[in-house]
This record gives structure tokens, sequence and C-alpha cells, in this order.
């Protein structure tokens, strides 16, 4: 917009200059780029997507991946990332560090907490140390790519495949696959958060977002029907 207003009235953009390309790619980088179009999953279709998760090897990890991914919040790329040497276990949980996020430039790392469940089939402490010893992990990958015969290789899980899985599952609850990926696990966590009451500032320490601009886009979404002026309305 700014490149076309100057446009028509014979101004050189200001946009094609260093300075200004340099700023903008900040701001991507701190804001972050949702996938256009992608909605999120909330909490009550995560559990119905788990439930269809099969009694196998790879159900169970396709369900760690949905759950520890939902939980933590984490970017695809992050969620894959994830080494067993990253993961420090508490009485309260496990905590999992982020080495290399999409917005640690310094690369100091980040720490996400992710609690025990209230239910042990959807905890994901729970199904994470669950896949961890059924697959024998004990160093490398947490999330691994499994071979035809449905075991686990030493090479990680692609990014790819993390959306993959997710509009898989997406396919068995009757959602439209086209409109759900790997970032609605991310977007999902923040919007059912907001609906449940938890702070801005819980939900921004979980995600990880540097500015609290693009989250509050989840909140306002998430409280579209929770503060709406017609449900007070006796129709």
């Amino acid at each position: 917009a700014i490149a076309e207003a100057h446009k028509r009235n014979g101004f050189e953009s200001p946009t094609t200059e260093w300075v200004v390309k340099n700023t903008l790619k900040r701001l991507r980088r701190e804001l972050g780029t949702p996938a256009k179009g992608k909605k999120p999953i909330l909490v009550e279709d995560l559990k119905k997507m788990l439930s269809h998760c099969p009694p196998s090897l790879s159900g169970l990890r396709d369900k760690a991946v949905l759950l520890i991914g939902y939980t933590g919040a984490f970017r695809r790329s992050d969620l894959v990332a994830i080494d067993i040497d990253d993961i420090t276990s508490s009485d309260e949980g496990i905590v999992v560090l982020i080495r290399q996020g999409k917005t640690d430039q310094k690369r100091t790392g980040r720490k996400v907490a992710i609690p025990f469940g209230k239910d042990p089939k959807t905890c994901p402490v729970r199904t994470l140390l669950a896949w961890l010893d059924a697959a024998n992990i004990v160093d490398g990958p947490v999330f691994r790519a499994m071979t035809r015969a449905g075991t686990p290789r030493t090479t990680a899980l692609s990014d790819r495949m993390v959306a993959e899985i997710v509009k898989k599952y997406c396919k068995h609850i009757n959602k439209r696959v086209a409109f759900f990926a790997g970032h609605s696990l991310r977007s999902g966590l923040a919007t059912s958060a907001a609906i449940a009451g938890a702070s801005e500032r819980s939900i921004q320490q979980q995600t990880g977002h540097k500015s609290i601009m693009v989250l509050r886009r989840y909140i306002r979404d998430a409280s579209l029907f929770r503060e709406n002026a017609a449900s007070k309305l006796s129709l």
C-alpha cells in the first residue's frame, strides 16, 4: 500500500530502501507469519483427533506429536528439532529447551514447561514418555520418521510431516483439511487457552511471541462468542 501510494503521486517508493527492507524483515521475524487461512484446532477437536490415533507405534508417535505440539505451542520446525537432551523432567511435568527458535537470534534458547494432564489418556507428558519407551529412544531426535514396516528411523521427522499428521487426523473428524496445518496446533493452544480464561501473559510465555500483536489476533477471535452481546438476548 505504501509503495502504491508513492507511485500514484510520482514518488519513488521508500520500501525499496535497504533500511526499510531490513526493518520489515525484522518485524516479520518478531511477529511471526501464521499460515494464511489456517484455522486453530480447539481443544475439544484435538481430543476427537486423538481418539483416532491407532494403537500402533506410528499411532503413538502421532498422538505424541499432536499433544506436545499443541501444549507446547511449538512452531513445527521447533517441534521436530527437539532432542532427548533438550528435555528435563520435574514433579509437575517436563521442560523442553528450544535451542534455536525463530525469534531467538542470539540462540540463547527458550524453556517451555509442559505440565501433566488431568486425564491419563490425553496427558502430553505420559504420552511422550510412552512413545519414547515403546520406540526405545534414548538419544537423538524425539520425533522420528518411520519405516514402511512401522519402525522408527534414526532421522528426525520432517516439519512437513507435522502438517500431514495434523491434516490426517482432521480428516478423521470431518474437518476440511485445507484449512488446517502444523500452525493449527500452535494457534489452537493460544485460542483455547484464551477461551478458558488464561491471561495474555501466560499465553505469551507458552507461545514465545516477542510481540503481543499477533497473539492478540487469536485472543480476539476466541472472545467473539465468550463476550458476545447477542448471547445476552433471550432468543
